[in-house]
């Protein structure tokens, strides 16, 4: 909560600063992007923290789900006489493992609500997709900045749409040289530099639904 309140804090004060005394205030008020960085970074961290989370209840899950099976079959070999013991064994180990199945999905629940309410109250746009470019989130910030709704995005377009060919083209060529490899002006340019560097930073001419461009500083990493 302390994470995400400094980000809110943040983006009000910079916005305070650019409504009052313009680009140029707003710009030396955090000229290096260090606060910028500090306040995101914590945010991060803790959605690093559900997602390690996450990953370690369905690991408890899986493994205990293995172990019953194992035991259940190891159990059936033994013959039919103890037919009546294996049945009350397994109605007594499905009962136990559906509970806590419905405890580690309870769990997970609550994280991916938590999460989902962090992605649409930020102010930032934030767009995820996966390895072949197909866009599986996009949150209201995005909507609003770039003019779709996500339902007409998720799931059906790339980031490509709001892209501007020349520069996609250009950083393709740059990468190629740099990685020594073929990169393809397409979603290529955009996520191959981060199969390497694992965080990529720029500024990127955006275009909007209605046709209007719009220079955006642009942050993608691999999940």
């Amino acid at each position: 909560e302390l994470a995400i309140n400094d980000v809110f804090a943040y983006d009000h004060h910079m916005i305070d600063v650019f409504k009052r005394q313009g680009v140029r205030a707003a710009v030396a008020a955090d000229i290096a992007g260090m606060t910028n960085r500090e306040v995101f970074g914590k945010a991060n961290d803790t959605l690093d923290a559900f997602s390690t989370e996450e990953q370690r209840l369905l690991s408890i899950r899986n493994a205990v789900e293995e172990s019953h099976y194992r035991n259940a079959i190891c159990l059936l070999a033994g013959g039919s006489l103890l037919t009546i013991l294996l049945m009350m064994t397994a109605g007594f180990v499905a009962n136990r493992q559906m509970k806590f199945r419905h405890r580690a999905e309870a769990q997970l629940s609550r994280t991916l609500m938590l999460q989902g309410a962090i992605l649409n109250s930020a102010d930032y746009a934030i767009v995820t997709a996966h390895p072949d470019g197909i866009i599986q989130t996009f949150n209201p910030a995005a909507e609003r900045l770039l003019g779709y709704s996500a339902k007409e995005i998720i799931g059906r377009e790339t980031p490509m749409l709001w892209r501007d060919p020349q520069e996609v083209a250009e950083r393709a060529q740059t990468l190629s040289a740099k990685l020594r490899m073929p990169v393809r002006p397409s979603f290529d340019a955009i996520a191959k530099k981060v199969q390497f560097d694992e965080i990529d930073e720029g500024e990127w001419t955006f275009i909007r639904k209605d046709g209007t461009r719009f220079i955006a500083s642009l942050v993608v990493s691999a999940l």
